[in-house]
């Protein structure tokens, strides 16, 4: 199995600047994760290897030389009888997408980390699983001990980035990702640190380890991206920090909490993900899967038009600015058609001196062309507005009947999702409330298609689903691919 290595900064890799005395990248992946430590694990992975060998022969002299045992290689890596070798590291690549804070995180940055996923999976294929791979030119390549046991595409991925944005890292790889990965068996572990590199206690190095292990056991390649800290192994779905310094700060509130855990330096899984088309018990609308197969065509010049998706939280005698749900402003008018007395003026004024004309036009038509704003036209909050808003509501998306009102009049211009603020549960209870769906649905507000879903992943799945063109009443159909969203679990038809 060949190891990639996508870094993009974060507090991993941070320590104190001692000429500015504030907290700046000092130190490379190679510093946190040591090369020597890679050494040590393909030794002992390559001697794993001899021993299954071995026990193979042997169990195949034991029925002379029939039909060897075919049952799965444990999770955990032990079992004399398997038929399927264990996982060998055999080299690994390290590609750099720029250090930088966590905070500085953008779409650009996410799209960059997917094409690069993309462009090792074509490298390390299948057919070129058995052989050494070779340096791409994108970073430093270190040679291993070759040998077989290389599952799924022969290619692993394990991303480290900054804990502040990490949840939203991860989330987003899994829509634009999970399912081709998950396809391929290639999984992707994103993982980072919640201490700086210069502190007691860092848990970097650990991490980024555990994080290395999970992305080369074979019952990850099935859950497409995970997320890797303090010994915890979670679904990207689920994944949320819910402590802003804690070394446990992320958890899954659901559906069970972590789906895997690192001990004794041995990965163990406890179960397997759910279908991607689960549409939860009897197809009512329960289902929780959010990926989409349409993403997959995104680029990040498609998603920044739509990225200005803002995040509104209400409260006890809660409110919305009018300003920020209020329609763009018109664009300016065209300059009227110069006459040719008005030209001659012109030009008398630039001979005596004066500004010349034609530049003086050239502006005022660039000024016009940008009055209308970067904002998709149809979309409220032209000129570098909101394109859309999630509004994150008490209990199961309670609003006001003012709130209500006030929304659901923006609604017809700017798309409007409402979730739970609390970070846990459905955005909507039919069963105990019943009609309190309908009460918002049938104003306009979004609500099916972003099940159990944060505000934090309820705008990334807006901005993407914008991007793909699958709300046409607000993007006017133009520039994605095409579809709707289904009510049942997010799926497009």
């Amino acid at each position: 199995m060949h190891l990639v290595l996508l870094s993009t900064g974060g507090t991993i890799f941070q320590k104190v600047d001692p000429v500015s005395g504030g907290m700046a990248i000092g130190v490379g992946l190679f510093d946190v994760l040591q090369p020597q430590w890679l050494q040590q694990l393909q030794a002992r992975q390559q001697q794993r290897l001899q021993q299954w060998q071995q026990q193979q022969q042997e169990q195949q002299r034991e029925q002379g030389g029939g039909a060897v045992d075919r049952r799965a290689w444990p999770p955990s890596g032990r079992g004399a009888g398997a038929a399927v070798p264990p996982v060998v590291l055999r080299g690994w690549t390290h590609v750099d997408l720029r250090a930088r804070s966590g905070a500085e995180l953008g779409f650009d940055t996410i799209f960059a980390a997917r094409d690069a996923v993309r462009q090792q999976l074509q490298l390390h294929s299948r057919d070129e699983a058995a052989r050494e791979p070779e340096a791409d030119g994108q970073g430093t390549t270190g040679s291993g001990v070759g040998g077989a046991g290389s599952g799924g595409c022969g290619v692993c991925f394990v991303l480290v980035t900054g804990t502040d944005t990490l949840e939203e890292f991860a989330f987003t790889l899994d829509l634009l990702l999970g399912l081709e990965l998950a396809a391929a068996g290639c999984p992707l572990v994103v993982t980072g640190a919640m201490k700086p590199y210069d502190i007691e206690g860092y848990d970097g190095a650990a991490n980024m380890q555990q994080a290395v292990q999970v992305a080369l056991c074979r019952a990850a390649g099935r859950w497409g991206v995970l997320v890797c800290l303090n010994d915890a192994v979670q679904s990207a779905r689920w994944a949320a920090k819910a402590d802003s310094q804690l070394m446990g700060a992320f958890r899954s509130p659901q559906p069970g909490g972590a789906v895997a855990q690192v001990r004794e330096g041995c990965v163990r899984f406890y179960y397997g993900p759910p279908p991607d088309d689960d549409a939860g018990d009897g197809g009512d609308g329960g289902g929780l899967c959010v990926r989409d197969p349409r993403f997959a065509a995104l680029t990040a010049a498609d998603v920044a038009p739509w990225s200005r998706v803002g995040i509104w939280t209400t409260a006890v005698s809660g409110f919305i600015p009018a300003e920020l749900l209020r329609p763009p402003p018109p664009p300016a008018a065209a300059p009227p058609p110069a006459t040719a007395a008005a030209g001659q003026d012109r030009q008398r004024q630039g001979a005596d001196g004066g500004g010349d004309g034609s530049h003086e036009g050239a502006g005022a038509a660039s000024e016009a062309r940008g009055a209308g704003g970067a904002a998709p036209e149809g979309c409220g909050g032209g000129g570098g507005g909101l394109v859309g808003l999630v509004v994150a509501a008490p209990g199961t998306g309670s609003l006001s009947a003012a709130l209500t009102d006030q929304l659901a009049a923006a609604a017809s211009r700017l798309p409007v999702v409402l979730v739970s603020r609390c970070g846990c549960g459905a955005n909507a209870d039919d069963h105990y409330y019943r009609g309190s769906a309908a009460k918002y649905s049938g104003r306009g507000l979004l609500l099916e298609g972003f099940p159990h879903c944060n505000a934090l992943q309820a705008r990334v799945l807006l901005v993407l689903r914008l991007a793909a063109g699958l709300y046409p009443q607000y993007s006017g159909g133009g520039g994605g691919t095409g579809g709707s969203v289904d009510a049942r679990d997010g799926a497009v038809v």
